[in-house]
């Protein structure tokens, strides 16, 4: 599958990610008889409530707040780790607001996270080299002998 180009604003730029309404609800289970029974009123959390913004191509997004406020949730959302409860979200022109699954490789490979605390995000099982090769490897952007110079090239540049 071909990728667009993101669509133009009115300002003449590029929007890679637009965001209307999106909204993320996490069902609150109680322990009366009557949420037991499914009885009882529903009630929810309100992870996200009505998240909307547009992203610039060439744009970076930071998203900051407090504790707990539904930032690590927005983006999970936005990514597809989780499914959004309501609202709209685009990126490159594609709905994304769906279950992950019916999204392509190329679609999930083009949209990711990159976490605020390496060292509670990177896996100590493995060395710091396997995982920046683990997705040239699993998206084949590089080919499988090049692998290992790609990496070494990236470590190189850390310095």
């Amino acid at each position: 599958m071909e990728l667009p180009t993101a669509t133009a604003t009115q300002n003449g730029s590029e929007d890679i990610l637009k965001l209307d309404e999106l909204q993320k609800y996490y069902p609150v289970v109680g322990s009366s008889l009557k949420d037991v029974f499914g009885l009882g009123e529903k009630r929810y959390v309100k992870a996200v409530e009505g998240a909307t913004f547009d992203v610039p191509k060439g744009s970076t997004l930071g998203v900051v707040g407090e504790s707990g406020c539904g930032k690590s949730t927005l983006i999970k959302t936005i990514i597809g780790l989780e499914d959004a409860t309501g609202g709209n979200a685009e990126f490159m022109g594609f709905d994304i607001t769906g279950d992950l699954s019916d999204r392509n490789m190329q679609l999930i490979q083009e949209l990711q996270m990159v976490f605020q605390n390496p060292d509670s995000t990177m896996n100590p099982s493995y060395t710091v080299g396997q995982q920046i090769a683990r997705p040239m490897q699993r998206f084949g952007t590089v080919p499988k002998k090049q692998v290992r110079s790609e990496v070494v090239k990236l470590l190189h540049a850390m310095r």
